[in-house]
């Protein structure tokens, strides 16, 4: 990936953070800064697909709920702890 260089403006907390990086994991303050913003954009995407599964389960519920009972795959549904299949 082909480095730009630019210039910003930081508060002191920010500036504080980053000069108290762990300088054996982040030699240069470009490395630190990067790896963080980088580290929040994966952070948004994993809380987009947890929220796109929990409507997905919530959906999932609602069709069951739906079924008839006689509809219900035995095979899936197990009882005690042997994993046997209710008939």
């Amino acid at each position: 990936m082909k480095k730009i260089s630019k210039t910003y403006r930081l508060s002191e907390a920010a500036l504080e953070a980053i000069e108290g990086r762990d300088r054996m994991k982040y030699r240069t303050a470009n490395e630190f800064v990067e790896q963080k913003i980088l580290e929040g954009r994966e952070e948004a995407d994993v809380r987009r697909v947890l929220d796109e599964l929990h409507i997905l389960k919530k959906e999932i519920g609602e069709i069951k709920s739906r079924l008839p009972d006689g509809n219900r795959n035995p095979m899936t549904e197990r009882s005690g702890d042997y994993g046997l299949p209710n008939f």
